[in-house]
């Protein structure tokens, strides 16, 4: 073959993860097909956006069914142990949150109890300015 009839390589292109997340997001929430995407974004090759939805936590069922079903976009263990994750972060902020509202009634029972045992006034009157 000579050069004028070899086929030219385009340059990769290293897309920002914001972009990758954005068409990510668009795919997931449209459900529109990857090559509309791909034109759409103007991205050169055919694997990007299945890649890109494998990197971010998204699997679908089959590489084959990447191309036009959506709706088998399933969640990677990464994303359900990260669940997990969130699951016990948000107890443990539960249980904070009932430690210092229980925390708060004891400080002011703890002012009603010293103002009536020591006839003063600790509390400020609402209507004072």
């Amino acid at each position: 073959m000579t050069e004028s009839t070899t086929r030219k390589k385009r340059p990769r292109i290293k897309y920002p993860e914001w972009y990758q997340r954005q068409v990510c997001e668009e795919y997931i929430r449209t459900g529109v097909s990857m090559g509309y995407l791909r034109s759409k974004y103007n991205i050169a090759g055919h694997g990007c956006v299945y890649q890109w939805l494998r990197k971010f936590g998204y699997e679908l069922t089959s590489p084959k069914q990447a191309g036009e079903d959506q709706s088998k976009l399933v969640m990677s263990n990464l994303d359900k142990q990260n669940e997990e994750e969130l699951k016990a972060r948000i107890k443990k902020l539960e249980r904070e949150l009932e430690d210092e509202k229980l925390r708060a009634h004891m400080y002011s029972r703890m002012i009603d109890i010293a103002e009536q045992q020591l006839n003063i006034k600790i509390r400020k009157k609402s209507d004072t300015k």
